[in-house]
């Protein structure tokens, strides 16, 4: 229930939505399980750097990290869990493959979800590189990342019609 929003340039934040008055937005053409379906990923990278992680969780307090942020391809201001989760696997892949070639010193990636409903995933490298080589399952991985919030991965529950 919370909204990411940016200002201008660099100056971004979060927001409770009941704080906010939204005006009503028309809802998108596309429906959510349409661009499921479809092979156009969710995401796009929209900036990538290297800087010592200013977050709490301690495997990488005050460690240098590759920080990775990813707006969404459409307009859509929603994305499922799955969405994320996907697009994520696929950074946190390709991220682990150059960071391994280009004998940097970053201790993990962060990615952050730059959207209306936003998030952040961190994951040590190690953990990645165990993950990678088969010797971490995709399920130990996704439990060893901080994620924020703490429920970004997880899909809300399916709700059954009926009269309230």
């Amino acid at each position: 229930n919370w909204v990411h929003v940016r200002i201008a340039g660099q100056s971004r934040g979060w927001i409770k939505t009941t704080e906010l008055d939204l005006p009503r937005v028309a809802e998108p053409s596309k429906s959510t399980e349409d661009l499921n379906q479809s092979e156009t990923p969710a995401f796009h990278i929209s900036r990538e750097e290297t800087r010592p992680f200013s977050g709490e969780w301690e495997p990488l307090h005050g460690k240098m990290v590759r920080i990775i942020w990813v707006e969404p391809a459409s307009g859509l201001a929603r994305s499922s869990a799955r969405e994320k989760r996907s697009f994520a696997k696929s950074v946190f892949s390709k991220a682990d493959q150059e960071l391994a070639s280009a004998n940097q010193s970053v201790a993990g990636v962060v990615i952050v979800f730059d959207s209306a409903d936003g998030g952040q995933i961190s994951a040590t490298l190690s953990a990645l590189k165990q993950w990678r080589a088969g010797g971490l399952s995709e399920a130990s991985f996704w439990k060893s990342c901080a994620l924020d919030p703490s429920d970004l991965l997880k899909e809300p529950p399916k709700t059954t019609g009926g009269n309230l």
